[in-house]
């Protein structure tokens, strides 16, 4: 997401700053991929970077450039989902429960804000992350 930002709305183009401002922290995404996302020419190189060959990418299929926030949302609902489901450990469980309960507010948030500013149905549909 944050590649993503720089190269879209700040124009970052050269490997020393997106790297400072990238964490240093690449879970899933290879040190190859990784840097193949920081010399992409632009953010929709980025994020076809990002579906072709990152696990994420491969398991969310297509992504809509206007809501990148919510991409990572739901990678972040799935693989918390995942982990509350199957964890044998209580601290990971109750963990992510909580994770999953700030998704949920945040969608309830998002819902009301929406109905509170005429919203079509169809496009609060689209922000919230849980669908």
């Amino acid at each position: 997401m944050n590649i993503y930002r720089f190269k879209k709305y700040y124009g970052a183009c050269g490997d020393d700053l997106a790297r400072s401002l990238v964490f240093d922290f690449n879970y899933k995404i290879s040190k190859r991929t990784f840097d193949k996302m920081l010399s992409a020419e632009s953010a929709e190189d980025v994020l076809e970077i990002f579906r072709s060959e990152t696990f994420y990418g491969r398991e969310l299929g297509d992504i809509d450039e206007e809501y990148i926030d919510q991409v990572v949302n739901r990678l972040s609902y799935k693989r918390v989902r995942h982990l509350m489901r199957f964890s044998t450990d209580p601290t990971v469980a109750v963990f992510s429960y909580l994770l999953l309960s700030g998704i949920e507010r945040r969608d309830i948030v998002t819902i009301i804000e929406g109905v509170r500013y005429r919203v079509s149905p169809d496009q609060i549909a689209s922000m919230i992350t849980i669908a």
